[in-house]
């Protein structure tokens, strides 16, 4: 019994980490994100009253719009605040079908809004990202049909298909950034010592696929069985439009 309730207990101890990696509740009396640890806020609005976040963690905002109240903050270096949208989904490849056009490749989400009032007590580097997701790429289009066997065939001659449209970035999120600290002055867009970087860009627009290649046209006798003339390829996809950057307000408190 006492080694049933032994591995009972290092089991749960074990699943402490991912269970702590997922922010629930409007207040935590302190915080300490991990080295190389993610913790995902899902809640409109959180209150911490200490947040350490060690070298290299994140803080990942899944909300569209998020407040963030931190009253003791400590700030290793390399850390993130991650608050981006996703990358769209690129076409699937198109069927064996010839002279098919490209499938569009899928739109990037939008980026979420951070709203955080904090009081520095220290800081390495910090990035706030709310970059919108990039737009996924068109496919490129099939071939056109070419001539074969002993006769040409002129019926089944096709252009080759259309590339399809890349998908549209993401709107980039908002960032409102309310800070103080215990004495030192905050570099910001910067990675050096008590730095803040804000990425707030929208979303590139994903490529478009490429024309498909024109059949063989015109075969000629054997025992060469050329093809002089090729049929027309097709269009080039558009890309997708990018999409606009979200907007940024810094204030310092006293």
């Amino acid at each position: 019994m006492r080694n049933g309730v032994s591995v009972l207990a290092i089991l749960l101890w074990a699943a402490l980490p991912a269970m702590a990696q997922e922010l629930t509740e409007r207040h935590y009396t302190k915080l300490v994100v991990p080295s190389k640890k993610t913790f995902r806020i899902l809640i409109d609005s959180v209150q911490l009253d200490t947040l350490v976040m060690e070298d290299n963690s994140k803080l990942r905002f899944d909300l569209p719009e998020t407040i963030l109240l931190a009253e003791n903050v400590f700030v290793g270096r390399n850390c993130l605040w991650d608050a981006s949208g996703a990358p769209g989904n690129n076409a699937e490849k198109s069927s064996v079908e010839v002279s098919k056009d490209g499938t569009g490749g899928g739109d990037g989400t939008n980026g979420n809004s951070i709203t955080s009032i904090v009081f520095l007590h220290s800081l390495g580097n910090l990035t706030i990202r709310t970059r919108g997701g990039k737009g996924g790429s068109g496919k490129n289009g099939a071939a056109g049909v070419s001539d074969r066997g002993p006769t040409p065939t002129t019926t089944d001659q096709k252009r080759g298909g259309d590339g399809g449209p890349g998908g549209n970035g993401g709107q980039g999120g908002n960032i409102t950034f309310y800070y103080a600290t215990a004495g030192f002055q905050v570099a910001f867009n910067d990675t050096r010592q008590n730095s803040v970087a804000f990425d707030f860009a929208g979303g590139t627009g994903g490529r478009g696929g490429q024309g498909g290649l024109g059949g063989d046209i015109g075969k000629t006798a054997m025992p060469k069985y050329e093809y002089p003339q090729k049929a027309q390829r097709g269009a080039s996809g558009p890309s997708g439009k990018d999409g606009n950057n979200g907007a940024l307000f810094l204030e310092r408190l006293k």
